[in-house]
């Protein structure tokens, strides 16, 4: 399998520190040191590939944040999401997901979509609102996850 290489690029705006991650989160992922003070915005989209030797050292990476540094998970994809209920510290306290992508599928057609769901839009709490998707053919997709499961990390504290 090929994958593509971590990277992580960060940069300051508005007292907002961004950070945006893509390619494999494996063994050759290195999260780097970031100067932190008050809000982060982390965009997880570009994520496409996800091992547990890479997901000790997210988990190891994300404890690092500390109140009363706030973080804001973006674009979670499916890969990460699944993680989410099943390991634990894979999200601390003090992160929040903002939007995460739910996958689709159709029996019909084979045809597979993530929809993004934003928060207070989509979500807020355990309350999800999903909308129904059609394929090419307009045939209705269905969800292709158990929602207990992969939406069980919304659950309120």
């Amino acid at each position: 399998m090929v994958t593509q290489p971590f990277q992580m690029k960060t940069w300051f705006e508005d007292g907002t520190t961004f950070i945006e991650i893509s390619g494999s989160i494996d063994e050759q992922a290195r999260f780097t040191d970031v100067k932190l003070n008050g809000k982060v915005v982390i965009n997880l989209e570009g994520v496409k590939f996800l091992n547990s030797v890479g997901t000790r050292s997210w988990c190891l990476w994300v404890q690092r944040f500390r109140p009363p540094i706030e973080v804001s998970l973006i674009r979670c994809p499916v890969i990460m999401v699944k993680s989410f209920p099943l390991v634990k510290n894979f999200l601390t306290s003090c992160c929040t997901v903002e939007s995460f992508f739910v996958p689709y599928y159709s029996e019909s057609t084979g045809e597979r979509k993530d929809f993004l769901a934003i928060r207070g839009t989509h979500f807020e709490h355990s309350n999800v609102q999903l909308p129904e998707l059609k394929d090419s053919k307009g045939n209705e997709m269905e969800l292709d996850i158990i929602p207990e499961i992969y939406l069980s990390f919304l659950k309120s504290p």
